[in-house]
Formats: structure tokens, C-alpha cells, sequence
């Protein structure tokens, strides 16, 4: 495997500072920042023309910053010691429909050194009946899954996954994520896009929010979550005792009969703070968001 794996978790894969692009009198990137560290999965949101894939083609060095910088382990995206630390899957399918699956993957291994892993990338991503297969008779979900095949038979740090799983069936995105978390280990990172926010938020523990080449939002997904829109905590057996948000770390949205519905972005805390004030209470349900309804909380609040 890749001896320069980086183990420590204190240091970052990826480091992205002030970063901005512009294209003529188009500014498609501004002042973005963040960093990626080893066994993050990273969700990128937006919508089309937010700045995702201009990030992506900063990341992985087809294009560089006007301002700000990019660093990949240390080192420029475009220097051939960093390309060797990044896989990538394009938001187009990226392989040669001449070749069959297997000479298209050993091509790959080939260029990353990687060769020996081919059968074990075939395997994990349910590829090895299609191996003598030329990729141009294959359907559009098995040639993107040879795509996102080829990305980890990098055997990089950050794999960089640009819509992998756009106009694929249920059954084909699936089968992707699945082989993606079999894969997917503590020393590795993930930086993924998708219009699929369900995939994004039962993949990533983390996603970066972006709106008109701007980052409005870097948070773990559940925090996000709770604080976009606010969890709500259903207390049952309350009886008839009036509870009040006011100072509160939550919002009273419903009181009736022996039932109360609290709006809150910190659960913790309003449980805490119910605790302490020593409301009875026999059931508790808490239900959060879906990161879709918090996309659109955050990116309307930005419009």
C-alpha cells in the first residue's frame, strides 16, 4: 500500500486557505478555507454554479488558485509528487470506452504503481464477471462504477469523488456506496460531492456548505443538522404543567394534553437544562432534520 500514508490524524491531508478563482470577470471561487484530515468523510453541497467542481479542479491540479493557496500533503497539486496522493473520479465518466475493464484498471495501477491491487479493486466493487468486458459495451451505471473503481486503485490519501452516483439506478448507487465504505479506512480521506443529499448524509460525518463560490457552512453533519433548522424533542407524561422556552436553550412549538414539543439546536443542553429544572417527563422522542430541508434552510438564508 502507499508508504506515504499519513497516519497522524493531527495533520491535515489537505489544506485549502483563502482560496479564489476567477475565469475573466467570473469569480467561481472566494476566499475558501478549510482543511481534510485523515478518515473524514467530507460532503461538498451546492447548487449548480456554487463552486464545488472549480474546488475540485484546485484540489486535484488541472487549475490553479488567483489567490490563496491549495496544498496536498504538503506539497502544490501540481507538482507529480502530490498527484501521486489524490484519486479522482470526474463528474464525466473518465475512461477509455476501447478498453476492456481489466486493461483499463491495470493501465491505471500502472501509472500509481498500484498494479498489484487490481483484483482486489474488481472484487470490492463487484467488477471481476465484467473484467474481460470492453468498457464502451457496458451500461452507463457499470462504466461509473469502473470510474470510482479506478479513483481508489490510486491507493491515495483523498480520493475526490465529483457526482459519482448522477442518473445511476438505486440498486448501482448502492452497490458504489457500499464498496466505498468497505474501502474507505482511518489513515484515507473522502471528499465527495452529490445532488443525492440522503447519500451524503448516511456517508459523510462531515460537510462543507457552498453558495456563489463562497463557504457558508463547515460542520459535522449532525451539528449542522441541529442547527440549520433546530431538532425537536417530543416529551410525553408532562401533564398539565405549562413549560416556558423563554431563556431557554429551546423553542415550546407545541403543548397539548401531556405532550410537548421543544424546537433546539443544542438536544444535549435543552436536556440538560429540563434536568436541572426537574420537569417529569415518561417518554422522550427526539427527531432531527434530514440534511436536505437543512440545505435549503442554510442556502436560502445566504440568497
Amino acid at each position: 500500500m502507499n508508504e506515504e500514508l499519513n497516519s497522524q490524524k493531527d495533520t491535515a491531508i489537505l489544506s485549502v486557505r483563502s482560496a479564489s478563482k476567477s475565469f475573466g470577470e467570473v469569480q467561481a471561487l472566494n476566499g475558501v478555507s478549510f482543511e481534510v484530515f485523515p478518515g473524514e468523510l467530507v460532503g461538498v453541497l451546492g447548487e449548480n454554479g456554487a463552486g464545488k467542481s472549480t474546488l475540485f479542479s484546485l484540489i486535484s491540479g488541472l487549475n490553479t488558485p488567483t489567490s490563496g493557496s491549495v496544498s496536498l500533503m504538503g506539497n502544490n497539486p501540481r507538482h507529480q509528487k502530490a498527484r501521486r496522493n489524490i484519486g479522482v473520479t470526474p463528474q464525466g465518466t473518465g475512461v477509455d470506452p476501447r478498453m476492456r475493464v481489466s486493461d483499463f484498471l491495470n493501465f491505471v495501477g500502472f501509472h500509481f504503481g498500484t498494479r498489484s491491487l487490481v483484483e482486489e479493486i474488481l472484487e470490492k466493487f463487484r467488477l471481476t464477471h465484467l473484467s474481460d468486458k470492453v468498457i464502451g459495451g457496458l451500461s452507463g451505471g457499470q462504466q461509473r462504477l469502473v470510474s470510482v473503481a479506478a479513483a481508489f486503485l490510486a491507493d491515495a490519501p483523498l480520493t475526490i469523488l465529483d457526482e459519482p452516483t448522477t442518473g445511476l439506478d438505486t440498486v448501482t448507487r448502492s452497490a458504489i456506496w457500499e464498496s466505498i465504505r468497505s474501502i474507505t479506512g482511518e489513515d484515507r480521506a473522502l471528499l465527495v460531492s452529490s445532488h443525492y443529499l440522503e447519500e451524503i448524509e448516511n456517508l459523510c460525518d462531515r460537510v462543507i456548505v457552498m453558495q456563489k463560490g463562497k463557504l457558508i457552512a463547515d460542520s459535522e453533519t449532525q451539528s449542522l443538522l441541529g442547527a440549520s433548522t433546530g431538532s425537536v424533542i417530543t416529551l410525553g407524561g408532562v401533564g398539565d404543567r405549562a413549560i416556558s422556552g423563554e431563556g431557554q436553550a429551546f423553542e415550546v412549538i407545541r403543548n397539548e394534553g401531556d405532550e410537548i414539543d421543544l424546537r433546539t439546536s443544542d438536544v444535549k443542553q435543552a436536556l440538560t437544562s429540563l434536568a436541572a429544572d426537574g420537569w417529569p417527563f415518561d417518554r422522550i422522542e427526539i427527531s432531527h432534520p434530514s440534511l436536505e430541508q437543512a440545505f435549503i434552510t442554510m442556502t436560502e438564508k445566504e440568497k
